[in-house]
């Protein structure tokens, strides 16, 4: 399976390239309100009739909370070209996408998102509702067709599988190209491919041109035109 994951080209994250690493971001930090967030008050049970916790429960929901809000996760996509993913999370098409080939079996802290219409139903067993809290979001957000890492507290963490392709924005600098060119020459040993993004002629839809490279070789020319 391949994954994307959108970043902008900075500092951290050119760092993060030349020691092969990814950051997971706690759950307070991501930009849906909608993210983490538990039914309150009562659960639907097996009969489909709403049952109200006691103050036992309550409290048991109050502390998965709070140790929901310690992890450290780290979120792909399926897709490479979408329009909106590259404008939200990569600098407005000036960042960059990464792509790893993940390999089977996946590792046991990669899941995929589930799209809903309602909060996530909990249960007696309140410790059982953590991953489907973790993994769901609403109809809205259906378009990323995301899959999320899951860590037990937020910090770096190696590639979830081998890095085998960066594409660019169709806005990203060619000195922002220069620099990632630089770090894969010298320091990956497997073949990284770097494409760049670009507008197909009169529609609304992205295409991407790989360069045909040596190490040490600059950016194409072309890029700049694409």
């Amino acid at each position: 399976m391949r994954l994307y994951q959108y970043q902008s080209i900075n500092k951290n994250t050119l760092q993060n390239l030349i020691l092969q690493r990814i950051w997971a971001s706690s759950p307070k930090t991501f930009n849906d309100p909608f993210e983490f967030v538990m039914r309150k008050n009562y659960w639907i049970n097996n009969e489909r009739k709403i049952e109200y916790l006691n103050p036992v429960d309550q409290g048991i929901l109050e502390a998965m909370k709070e140790e929901i809000s310690k992890f450290g996760v780290t979120s792909f996509s399926e897709c490479k070209d979408n329009i909106l993913l590259w404008s939200h999370y990569s600098s407005n098409h000036a960042g960059m996408c990464l792509a790893f080939n993940i390999d089977e079996p996946h590792p046991i802290n990669l899941f995929k998102v589930t799209y809903e219409t309602e909060l996530p139903n909990i249960s007696k067993k309140l410790c059982d509702n953590c991953t489907e809290v973790l993994f769901t979001k609403g109809k809205s957000w259906e378009y990323e067709k995301e899959y999320r890492l899951v860590f037990e507290k937020v910090g770096h963490y190696n590639y979830p599988g081998m890095l085998c392709e960066i594409i660019f924005g169709c806005r990203t600098s060619e000195a922002d190209m220069e620099s990632v060119f630089k770090i894969c020459d010298a320091v990956f040993e497997n073949e990284v491919i770097l494409s760049k993004a670009y507008i197909q002629a009169n529609s609304f839809y992205l295409s991407s041109a790989t360069a045909i490279r040596k190490k040490g070789d600059p950016v194409p020319k072309y890029y700049a035109k694409l």
